[in-house]
Parts: structure tokens; C-alpha cells; sequence
């Protein structure tokens, strides 16, 4: 399962950390489990996208992964046009880019892909591991 998420940012430590708050949120909430994300990669063309690569995803019907896309973060005009083109049959509802921007390749005219699993993984261990020591504190572990 591909989650796409149109954020419209420009600054690369917004995604970061937009996407990271987020991710901490579904990921609190049982929507997503840190385990099962296996890529997480930042797209930039006019600005920045991202796509996270989850296995063994539970939600597969369309409305949900809609839904779950937007609480990431989507820019809410796609989630929009996704839930149209849903609700109107089209097989390819949840696409990320506009199919006539391709290369005949494929691949994206002008965007740029970069791997962040790792940056964005270790910056939301961090985050836990900061809210723990909060916790134990006030515990007084």
C-alpha cells in the first residue's frame, strides 16, 4: 500500500516535522503501526509530497485510505478530486501527480525523489523516547 500525501510546503523542515507529528498521531491511534512502514520517500516539484510505503496494511478500502491520507496531511483540493474520482468508478482515483506530467518512462517531469525512512523514523523515536523521559519524570521513575 502507497500513501501519497500532497503537503503544498516549500521548506523541507516543515515536512519533516509536519509529517512527523502526524505519523506520531496515527501511529498512537493504531492507524498505522511504525513497524510496518517500509519506505518513506520526500518528492519535490513546485513543492514538496511524499509517499510512505506501508506492508501489511489493514485499511484497504478506498475511503479509508482516502480519509487516512488526509488526517496525514493531504492538501485538501486532492483529497477532494481523490474522493470525485472515487465515487465516479475511476480505477486510478489516488494519483499524485497529473498523468500528462510524466516522462514516457513513467517517471515525473522535473520532480525530485529523496529516501527519508530513516530521518524521519529516528526523528519520531526521538519524540517518544523524550515524551518517556517526561513521563517517568512525572511518575517519578
Amino acid at each position: 500500500m502507497i500513501l501519497k500525501i500532497d503537503l503544498d510546503l516549500k521548506d523541507k523542515l516543515e515536512v519533516y516535522k509536519l509529517l512527523t507529528h502526524r505519523l506520531i498521531f496515527c501511529i498512537q491511534i493504531k492507524l498505522i503501526s511504525l513497524d510496518k512502514i517500509s519506505k518513506i520517500e520526500l518528492i519535490k516539484k513546485n513543492s514538496y509530497s511524499v509517499k510512505i510505503y506501508i506492508d501489511e496494511f489493514y485499511l484497504n478500502d478506498s475511503k479509508d485510505i482516502i480519509i487516512l491520507q488526509a488526517v496525514l496531511g493531504d492538501d485538501d483540493k486532492r483529497v477532494g478530486i481523490n474522493f470525485r474520482d472515487y465515487k465516479l468508478g475511476f480505477v486510478n482515483w489516488n494519483r499524485l501527480f497529473d498523468i500528462t506530467k510524466r516522462n514516457k518512462d513513467g517517471s515525473y517531469i522535473n520532480a525530485n525523489k529523496k529516501d527519508i525512512t530513516k530521518l524521519i523514523l529516528n526523528r519520531i523515536n526521538k519524540k517518544n523516547e523524550t515524551k518517556n523521559k517526561k513521563d517517568n519524570k512525572r511518575k517519578g521513575v
